[in-house]
């Protein structure tokens, strides 16, 4: 062990521990007023700079063969925390809670934040991954099942959250302002399918298909399914299912007649046609197979 004073007066200790490292306390030319400094250098001739703040607080600065620098703070809670320099400048935060949970801060060269969280069930949350200057909020989210989700705030607050599924279907659901959920999914064909959450809780579905017809499925409250199709010509059918089970389509062609069939639950069919003068005509086929028609004028 050396001691040594410089010509100031200070004190500096040189030590030798027995695998022959060289340690340095009270390394004057780092140290602040009170505080303690220990400069390591380890057998590979990195330089390890131990630092205890005035508040009892442990910073280590760690400089590894290449020149990047690593600090390594512990607060008073005792919580670590690493940031890390890497050679273009970047800084990478990596902190772990109490809990053990790690979250990594990292800022590229650009200014933008990214932070990957990992929770103890090993579950990986990045936010801002796509460094969004504007201020924006994306989060991506990957399960331990690998499925992804991104969730994105826009500047109105509104939350839009993308999720890849392992099939890797695309869906997207969006809160608008005023709470009500809207779902749109693109299946792996391309087919676009949109779920409305209105505020009553009634769920609406709308379903474009490839050849780009539209097909909307209405929950209403009773549990009753309402299907309404619009086919590319412009004509409407809507399908309706009642909560025995019965099944009604209503179709309006383009010159606005409608037609409606229904089947009860025999499996019986019965089709009531009102034409464009009013008159009602109803043609029914029991299930021996036998018609039956019956009109009327209204």
């Amino acid at each position: 062990m050396i001691t040594y004073y410089d010509l100031c007066g200070a004190e500096m200790i040189t030590y030798y521990d027995l695998s022959g490292a060289e340690v340095i306390t009270n390394d004057h030319v780092l140290r602040p007023l009170g505080a303690e400094v220990i400069t390591y250098y380890d057998l590979s001739g990195a330089e390890v700079i131990t630092y205890y703040d005035l508040s009892g607080a442990e910073v280590i600065t760690y400089y590894d063969l290449s020149g990047a620098e690593m600090i390594t703070y512990y607060d008073l809670s005792g919580a670590e925390v690493i940031t890390y320099y890497d050679l273009s400048g970047a800084e990478v935060i990596t902190y772990y809670d109490l809990s053990g949970a790690e979250m990594i801060t990292y800022y590229d060269l650009s200014g933008a934040e990214v932070i990957t969280y990992y929770d103890l069930s090993g579950a990986e949350m990045i936010t801002n991954d796509h460094y969004d200057l504007s201020g924006a909020e994306m989060i991506t989210y990957y399960d331990l099942s690998g499925v992804e989700m991104i969730t994105y705030y826009d500047l109105s607050g509104a939350e839009v959250i993308t999720y890849y599924d392992l099939s890797g279907a695309e869906v997207i659901t969006y809160y608008d302002l005023s709470g009500a959920e809207v779902i749109t999914y693109y299946d792996l064909s391309g087919a676009e399918m949109i779920t409305y959450y209105d505020l009553s809780g009634a769920e609406v579905i709308t379903y474009y298909d490839l050849s780009g017809a539209e097909v909307i499925t209405y929950y209403d409250l009773s549990g009753a399914e309402v299907i309404t199709y619009y086919d590319l010509s412009g004509a409407e059918m809507i399908t309706y299912y009642d909560l025995s089970g019965a099944e009604m389509i209503t179709y309006y062609d383009l010159s606005g007649a409608e037609m409606i069939t229904y089947y009860d639950l025999s499996g019986a069919e019965m089709i009531t046609y009102y034409d464009l003068s009013g008159a009602e005509v109803i043609t029914y086929y029991d299930l021996s197979g036998a018609e039956v028609t019956t009109t009327s004028l209204e």
